[in-house]
């Protein structure tokens, strides 16, 4: 998400999870200037998560604005060692590294052009418990 460059703006929509809704001429104005302020400044959006109240304008406005873009990211690859005999002996080959290469390429990629996370209340997670892991120092027991 980091791709292909970090935001420089970040607007956190906030509000009360109860019945909230905008009708008509306003609930045109929010979006639209939602919108608006979103792509006129490359802006990332940050929300509740949750689908009631205000965080669910915002999610419908997005709905309504989102586009699709392309952008150029660089991918690398890993071209193989080429490695060169030196001596033998009766249990092993040694072997010397000659050369090593890297391939990169820019390609295009087609992105979300209206960037939207949504942070939902640790409540709301199904099966929370396999993100935790008892000891933060391992990482290899992290589903």
């Amino acid at each position: 998400m980091m791709e292909p460059q970090r935001p420089q703006l970040v607007i956190s929509v906030t509000g009360g999870a109860k019945n909230f809704r905008l009708d008509g001429k306003k609930n045109e104005i929010f979006s639209s200037g939602l919108i608006k302020a979103v792509k006129s400044t490359d802006a990332w959006l940050l929300t509740g998560g949750g689908h009631v109240g205000v965080m669910r304008s915002v999610g419908q406005a997005v709905n309504q604005g989102q586009y699709i873009t392309k952008v150029k990211r660089k991918t690398f690859s890993m071209a193989s060692i080429k490695l060169t005999e030196i001596y033998r002996t009766w249990t092993s080959i040694h072997y010397t590294k000659t050369s090593f290469s890297t391939n990169c390429q820019e390609r295009d990629h087609i992105v979300r052009g209206i960037r939207c996370i949504g942070v939902v209340p640790w409540g709301y997670t199904d099966d929370r418990d396999l993100l935790v892991c008892p000891d933060p120092c391992d990482f290899a027991n992290v589903k």
